[in-house]
């Protein structure tokens, strides 16, 4: 699994400050529910005051600015005013999921 230990966080005095400049949510419905005619994989990405959720084969997704809508009550998506905000986040996500591998020590020896 990727990801960094969070020991140092729940420590008295952290030796440095959070790892983490974004957070991606994986999500992998195992049932067809909330509307969708199939089991949903959902992709988040929440970064700073926003988060962006795609859905997959939907056209549409959500993106959330949080300081004016804590509550996520309007949707960004197709507002104009937002659409570099959702491309730049649309970009993050992406470069987070290519970066998904699990990278283990390689082998001493010859198989």
């Amino acid at each position: 699994m990727q990801g960094h230990s969070l020991l140092e966080l729940i420590q008295e005095k952290p030796k440095k400050p959070s790892v983490r400049e974004s957070l991606l949510i994986e999500v992998n419905d195992p049932v067809a529910r909330y509307g969708f005619d199939k089991a949903a994989r959902v992709r988040q990405i929440i970064k700073g005051s926003y988060s962006l959720t795609l859905y997959a084969d939907q056209t549409w997704g959500e993106l959330n600015n949080h300081d004016n809508d804590p509550d996520e009550c309007h949707n960004l998506w197709d507002e104009p005013d937002w659409a570099t905000k959702k491309a730049e986040l649309i970009l993050e996500l992406t470069h987070l999921l290519v970066a998904q591998m699990d990278e283990s020590p390689l082998s001493q020896r010859l198989a």
